[in-house]
């Protein structure tokens, strides 16, 4: 959908090479391509993903046993920076070796289908949807 057309701010190069373009712009133009003034930030809405994702975690870390996987994937380290996406959750379960040991395609795949149902579940409780 195209947007309404609006003047143009001014803006003035201040610089230009091969490697780099300095640019004076007014502070209402974004530099975020894809982006516009008019549009919800998504910021607001990823961010609560983000939280109930590792409110699932937390509910993991807290509930599993220390020897099941859970408990020796999500025992130790920031639960923020374990991945939210399957096949890179996945990769880091592998890369965890060390503390989680060899664990099974199966029981990956069964451990993030939980940590997933529990961020939806969570994520519909707040919305009114369950």
């Amino acid at each position: 959908m195209a947007r309404p057309s609006r003047s143009a701010p001014a803006i003035t190069l201040l610089h230009v090479d091969e490697s780099i373009v300095v640019v004076d712009k007014p502070a209402s133009l974004l530099s975020v391509p894809g982006r516009h003034p008019d549009d919800p930030a998504p910021s607001r809405k990823r961010r609560r993903q983000t939280e109930y994702w590792v409110e699932a975690l937390e509910a993991a870390r807290a509930t599993a046993a220390p020897e099941s996987l859970a408990g020796r994937f999500l025992g130790v380290g920031a639960l923020t920076s374990v991945p939210r996406r399957e096949d890179k959750f996945t990769k880091n379960v592998a890369r965890a070796k060390s503390r989680c040991g060899d664990a099974s395609a199966d029981d990956v795949a069964a451990l993030w289908t939980s940590l997933d149902a529990d961020a939806r579940r969570r994520a519909a409780a707040e919305a009114g949807d369950e």
